[in-house]
């Protein structure tokens, strides 16, 4: 249950930040799409981010794996 809250406070955080470096680069430029702007960056960048967690998790687990059944030959 830990790396659930790991990672979803990492999504979090990193979203969070994804959408604020995006509001100071381009908050001149979108302002008629604001909302829609900051949600897809937002989204975008919490799935890159959950997955990348996710994938590293699971890679862990297969070395264990592996590593376990080499032990077992």
């Amino acid at each position: 249950m830990g790396w659930l809250t790991s990672s979803l406070m990492a999504s979090v955080v990193v979203a969070v930040v994804a959408v604020r470096i995006c509001e100071y680069l381009f908050g001149g430029v979108t302002s008629g799409l604001g909302w829609g702007v900051r949600y897809a960056v937002f989204c975008l960048t919490w799935t890159a981010v959950t997955t990348l967690t996710g994938m590293h998790g699971v890679s862990k687990q297969m070395r264990r794996l592996k590593q376990t059944m080499i032990r077992r030959i």
